[in-house]
């Protein structure tokens, strides 16, 4: 009975997992567009000398670095993006 059970489980996840994929209606056929720039705002509330803002810059270097220039980072400290006390 056990393994009826596990068997049924299966199925019904194979067939949700092929219906979720059936449902997406983007055309998988359109290509990004090369040149296209990437534009990230990334805010935080620390100071800038801070361990956490020294690691946001890296992050930045990084991305920028190995998306050779397509996605451009721009830090905000201080929460100088807006003042609240979540950024998303």
């Amino acid at each position: 009975m056990y393994k009826y059970k596990k068997t049924i489980v299966l199925i019904m996840a194979l067939i949700l997992s092929l219906l979720a994929t059936g449902c997406n209606k983007e055309d998988a056929s359109k290509t990004v567009d090369p040149d296209e720039v990437i534009e990230i705002s990334y805010g935080h509330g620390f100071m800038p000398e801070t361990p956490h803002h020294k690691a946001a810059v890296k992050f930045k270097e990084e991305v920028e670095e190995a998306t050779n220039g397509r996605v451009k980072v721009t830090l905000f400290p201080l929460w100088t993006i807006r003042k609240c006390k979540r950024n998303v």
